[in-house]
């Protein structure tokens, strides 16, 4: 057993405190390993102590949390054999379960009491036996079973679908008439025996010519769940291992490549099923810019400090261990809408210092705002996320985007302004919390998520609230998804809401919590359906045109490159005219059948009175999706933050335009100019007109010096 130092419980140990003291009586659970996602029965015996019990003396079992979220997600308890309902699959409402308590001897009456009987996740829940009559001696037990179906087989406590471990449950005394007291309870944990769905084989997108790299081989539920019953026995790259329970369903391989060019690897068993990686681009040089894959919007979960002293949290240790991820966040919902939020985001801060390693993982730090919640009358949700670990959670009071005595934009602002601490907002799951575009400021809301668990927002479901509806209200956004999931599992592909949910590309300089911010606020990202393609899109007009970039054009030449796991079926080119009242067209369509494609589009035809957001779209033969970040091409010379990669317009009035446009190498991605300050009034000023003494072109070469200057600060 763990000893856990507590002063606040989220499923696991957490910040200094005086350890708990020893029970009177003991706290045993049977059994302490509860299946993922069914209906079970457990007791937790409680054995009286020295002293024994009597009137007025009671035990206490508190419902777990996991990081803000009480564990009625799935199942909650109550008192009423004849309410209990069936089995409830995910995102349904929870099963009613029952829970009893049953002293082992007729001299005494206890009175059994749950203070909430209803599956709202975000109130506190306890069980409590009150000794009401008689007594207990020492040895006498009180047995609590939850799940108990002796009258209704439909009474079993069903179980969160995520396997997670070293769970404490959280247990109490209250004796001789004194208040209740928090002692040490027992472990527990949630586990998986379920058959394997599939083996993930998760490379890197990049790597070098005889330099080693880890892929990662796990073998999951149906659940999303690395699943410990898979014993097949795998060869990779002709490393072979056999799979046993101690495996927990994952292995990792050093893998290293000699020829450049795209490859896959490949796993395959003994069993004659072969898996294939998502694509790895392999380089004779360091590429200057490389994809990272990331999910950067999860709530709840598990941690727990293990016996080394070393902080273990689930969420990151699942996207980094288990799917392969490189970035990762537990966007934090604000109290009121967690429970114990203040030591919640405290570990959040915590672990993003903790379980970041450069050029291995990133941990980021970031909350939700949620407008339709936090601030009545205030529409769509947005998640804050920061350049650093030490940022601080807004109130819940907050009271919108621009508006009210204090809104959100105006709190990053004064974050910023008295401790540095830079961050912006990201739009999410707008077609179905709803959206108001009205107050754009690109500086704020560079991205917008676009696809997640709730699925598309793209689709304009609801009038005026899709992501094509903030592009065609001026707002210059690029794209990023991700899983939006509540179970804590960062990047699980099989988690479901509405739709499984999606993944992050960051195409950065670098592995660092630096390089990820900037790749965000400069819209240098694409969005997926949880796929992991190498996807690129640009433009040339005279100069180099990346991802995400806003410039004054002439005759753009859009070109992209696609590489799949599988074939794509359908690309799309997609213009939609910010003045055009939000209707998106298509420029160009490609059939390429293939795992790996290329295209391009020359359009001389745009309408030069408008400024343009042109962006690329792929279906691949599964039905997966991907979409870059746009491209903007304007006209206007006078647009903030519009560059002038050709020499177009006349020179600038002042400095606050750009004339070259920061890029990498065609070999190695898509780089971007930076998206802030989008949303001032500035028309008044030459922004961007500028060609620079050696002109727009000669410029965009060398990634590692231009890219600098996307890092612009307020």
């Amino acid at each position: 057993m763990v000893t856990l130092s507590l002063i606040f419980a989220l499923g696991g140990a957490a910040f200094a405190a005086d350890p708990l003291p020893e029970p009177v009586g003991r706290f045993l659970m049977v059994p302490t390993q509860l299946e993922v996602h069914e209906k079970v029965t457990f007791d937790v015996v409680y054995v009286v102590g020295p002293g024994g019990l009597s009137a007025g003396d009671a035990v206490r079992i508190d419902d777990p949390v996991f990081h803000g979220m009480r564990w009625s997600k799935g199942g909650y308890l109550q008192t009423d054999p004849t309410a209990c309902t069936g089995f409830a699959q995910p995102n349904a409402t929870a099963s009613a379960g029952l829970v009893t308590a049953t002293p082992s001897v007729d001299t005494a009456q206890i009175t059994l009491v749950r203070d909430v009987e209803t599956p709202n996740l975000f109130v506190p829940g306890a069980t409590t036996a009150f000794v009401t009559g008689g007594s207990l001696v020492p040895g006498d037990s009180i047995t609590f079973t939850f799940g108990d179906t002796t009258d209704n087989a439909d009474c079993g406590f069903q179980t969160l679908p995520r396997a997670m471990r070293e769970l404490p449950l959280r247990v109490h005394e209250k004796l001789d008439g004194a208040t209740f007291t928090e002692v040490q309870g027992p472990n527990f944990s949630f586990i998986t025996t379920r058959a394997p769905r599939t083996v993930l084989v998760s490379a890197p997108s990049q790597a070098l010519v005889g330099v080693p790299f880890t892929v990662t081989v796990a073998a999951l539920d149906d659940l999303g769940n690395n699943t410990p019953v898979f014993t097949d026995t795998v060869t990779v790259a002709g490393q072979t291992t056999t799979f046993t329970r101690t495996n927990q369903g994952v292995w990792t391989v050093e893998v290293t490549l000699t020829e450049p060019g795209v490859q896959r690897i490949e796993a395959s068993s003994t069993k004659g099923t072969t898996w294939v990686s998502n694509p790895i681009e392999v380089f004779s040089e360091a590429p200057t810019l490389s994809v990272f894959w990331g999910d950067l919007h999860t709530h709840h979960g598990h941690h727990y400090t293990d016996e080394t002293g070393q902080l273990i949290d689930l969420n990151h240790e699942y996207a980094r261990d288990v799917v392969g991820l490189q970035v990762g966040c537990e966007s934090q919902k604000p109290e009121p809408d967690v429970l114990e939020g203040e030591a919640l985001w405290a570990h959040m801060q915590a672990v993003c210092e903790e379980w970041t390693e450069e050029g291995r993982y990133v941990a980021m730090l970031g909350f939700e705002w949620m407008g339709n919640v936090n601030s009545p009358g205030q529409e769509g949700h947005h998640n804050v996320y920061y350049d650093r670990c030490d940022g601080p959670q807004v109130d819940a009071s907050t009271t919108g985007l621009t508006g009210g005595d204090i809104s959100l934009w105006a709190f990053i602002a004064e974050t910023e302004a008295t401790i540095g601490a830079r961050s912006f907002s990201v739009p999410h799951a707008s077609v179905y919390t709803g959206f108001n575009w009205r107050d754009r400021d690109d500086h704020y809301r560079p991205i917008a998520e676009i696809f997640s668990e709730w699925g598309d927002s793209t689709a304009q479901n609801s009038p005026g609230s899709g992501v094509y509806d903030g592009l065609a209200a001026g707002n210059r956004m690029g794209f990023m998804a991700a899983s939006d999931n509540h179970d804590g599992w960062l990047g699980n592909r099989f988690a479901y809401k509405n739709a499984y949910g999606g993944l992050a590309a960051f195409v950065a300089t670098d592995l660092s919590r630096e390089g990820i911010y900037d790749a965000l606020t400069s819209r240098s990202t694409y969005a997926t359906t949880g796929i992991r393609p190498i996807l690129r899109f640009s433009a040339e007009d005279g100069g180099a045109v990346p991802m995400g970039v806003e410039y004054v054009g002439d005759t753009p030449v859009f070109s992209w490159t696609y590489a799949a796991e599988v074939s794509a079926a359908t690309v799309e080119l997609l213009a939609l005219s910010v003045e055009g009242g939000g209707v998106v067209t298509t420029l160009a369509t490609w059939s390429p059948g293939s795992a790996e494609a290329e295209g391009s589009f020359t359009w001389s035809d745009w309408d030069k009175d408008t400024t343009t957001a042109v962006w690329l779209h792929v279906i691949e033969t599964d039905g997966e999706e991907a979409w870059s970040s746009p491209i903007w091409v304007t006209a206007d010379c006078g647009g903030t933050n519009v560059y002038d990669v050709a020499g177009r317009c006349d020179t600038p009035t002042d400095s606050g335009g750009q004339d070259s446009v920061p890029t990498g190498d065609s070999s190695a991605g898509d780089a971007d100019s930076g998206g802030d300050g989008g949303g001032e009034d500035d028309k008044g000023r030459c922004g961007g007109c500028a060609t620079g003494e050696a002109g727009g072109a000669a410029l965009l070469s060398t990634l590692g010096l231009t890219l600098l200057a996307r890092r612009r600060r307020r």
